[in-house]
């Protein structure tokens, strides 16, 4: 077994490689697993795909795809994140769902891995062609989501919307169904979202990085106060953890950078300034 995984492959392949490497630690051992139980592991007990059409704002039809994977239901309910992406593929979704199973059994928490999304450019689209898109994508994949089976949540170009919509479409079709809003996580605080889901992601990684520095982990360093910081990435994510580390680690901020672009300061950056500059006319306009 391949014990340096390359860029040059892909998620899935990686993430395979890496449980095996692990496989092959634990077989060392005096309690080696089963050959059955790996092969188990190693596949997702359900892939779905489906195909579905909306109207687009210009009147036209137009077909997505959409996925839904669940590796593994040993725990249930399973749990994952939505995703709209154009790169979407079945490979990557089912990667991403073994890589849920493998997060939640090393945090020891009783929930099997999941992931779905559609192949979409969110950016491209109006809020009302994503709206359509995604209460038809809910009805896809109904039998396959529920508070017992399985949870979505947001993930890469979906959030508190698309996730309150997957709540209100669950909930048509079936009333009166006991702990309904339990369907889906990340919804708006109105529908029974719960307060610091937004600032969750970044937060976590916050704090892995301050374990990181406390154990003199990263140059030599011993606190986050004062440390300089690039941070890649200004979506929901990565503002978040600009903001917090700025506002409650001391942190500063010299470099931002996204997809549109990147901006450096030596003198440190407040995060929403940069945020509002993103979010200006101006911007908008000269992209």
């Amino acid at each position: 077994m391949e014990k340096e995984v390359g860029e040059e492959l892909d998620y899935l392949r990686r993430i395979r490689l890496w449980f095996m490497n692990a496989v092959e630690h634990i077989n060392e051992g005096d309690k080696p697993l089963e050959k059955g139980l790996v092969q188990f592991l190693l596949n997702p007990f359900r892939q779905v795909i489906v195909e579905f059409p909306i109207y687009m704002d210009n009147g036209l039809l137009k077909v997505f795809t959409g996925y839904m994977v669940q590796h593994s239901n040993v725990y249930e309910p399973t749990k994952g994140g939505i995703r709209y992406a154009p790169d979407l593929s079945l490979d990557l979704v089912t990667a991403l769902a073994f890589d849920m199973t493998l997060k939640c059994s090393v945090a020891n928490l009783p929930y099997g891995g999941s992931k779905g999304g559609v192949v979409c450019n969110p950016r491209e689209m109006s809020r009302a062609e994503l709206d359509r898109l995604t209460r038809r994508y809910a009805y896809e994949i109904l039998p396959l989501i529920g508070p017992d089976s399985n949870v979505p949540a947001p993930d890469l170009g979906t959030g508190p919307r698309e996730m309150g919509i997957i709540y209100d479409t669950y909930a048509m079709f079936n009333p009166g169904a006991p702990y309904v809003s339990a369907v889906v996580t990340g919804k708006p605080l109105s529908l029974g979202g719960s307060e610091g889901r937004m600032e969750a992601t970044a937060r976590g990684g916050a704090y892995v990085l301050e374990e990181a520095v406390r154990k003199r982990q990263i140059n030599g360093l011993n606190s986050l106060e004062g440390a300089t910081v690039i941070v890649q990435g200004f979506g929901k994510v990565g503002f978040n953890i600009a903001d917090i580390l700025y506002k409650e680690y001391g942190c500063k901020i010299i470099g931002i950078a996204d997809s549109k672009g990147g901006i450096y300061s030596p003198k440190g950056l407040v995060p929403n300034d940069v945020l509002d500059f993103k979010n200006s006319e101006k911007i908008r306009v000269t992209q």
